[in-house]
């Protein structure tokens, strides 16, 4: 019983010890988009995907400029309910044909 104790420590002390790694550092950037100009996001950084493409989720992406773009140094993305993206070009996800409306994102 009296080695226990003993026991507990020695691996409290192990434990401890190996998560004493070093850390690396990071010096090197490797990618970075600063938004210096309003309006669309950078197309040679940026990209779109569009349709009923992600997990058969109930949302449309698009690449609608209200729903992508960037305002003050800021990439704003926003999903919109609308059910403009339901009907006018006859797409409607597959697996759900009845629905009236989405929500529509932007960005990949």
């Amino acid at each position: 019983m009296k080695k226990l104790p003993v026991i507990l420590l020695f691996l409290i002390v192990a434990i401890s010890l190996t998560g004493c790694k070093s850390e690396k550092t990071f010096d090197k950037l490797v990618w970075s988009d600063e938004f210096d100009t309003s309006g669309v996001p950078d197309s040679s950084k940026w990209g779109y995907e569009t349709g009923y493409i992600r997990n058969n989720e109930m949302q449309y992406y698009t690449n609608k400029p209200e729903n992508a773009r960037v305002e003050d140094g800021n990439l704003i993305i926003e999903a919109r309910r609308d059910s403009s993206v339901i009907g006018n070009d006859g797409i409607k996800p597959p697996w759900k044909p009845e629905i009236s409306a989405a929500w529509a994102i932007s960005g990949t």
